[in-house]
């Protein structure tokens, strides 16, 4: 059995989005209760269990929460991503072992960054 003990980011659960980058994602309870943010699924090219860690696998439960995707799923199943893997303020030594999800964390930082460019160049800058 899994447990959820994975050091997480801080969580604005009033808005869905990282304390630590700002960025929106999904915001689940895990069976133990706990919040995780995951992110935005593409609905084009989804990720699957081939692109990311398992223990960062989360996948619905049919109830609106997430369980941790079973280390036996094949590596083509539909999963999503923990956002504190892919954010742009997070630990950059966390392993990214597939382009797909390196990619990811180069878009989240690009967003970032259009999102503070936005906030610098808006209204009373």
């Amino acid at each position: 059995m899994t447990t959820d003990t994975t050091p997480a980011l801080p969580l604005d659960t009033s808005s869905r989005a990282c304390a630590a980058c700002g960025l929106p994602g999904d915001l689940r309870k895990t069976p133990h209760g706990a919040l995780v943010l995951l992110e935005h699924n593409d609905p084009v090219a989804p990720l699957t269990a081939a692109d990311i860690p398992a223990r960062y696998r989360w996948a619905p439960d049919g109830h609106f929460d997430v369980i941790r995707l079973p280390e036996d799923a094949g590596p083509e199943a539909a999963c999503q991503v923990e956002h504190q893997l892919v954010c742009p303020a997070g630990d950059r030594d966390l392993p990214l072992p597939s382009a797909r999800l390196r990619e990811r964390r180069r878009l989240n930082m690009d967003r970032r960054q259009c999102a503070r460019d936005l906030y610098d160049d808006g209204p009373g800058a």
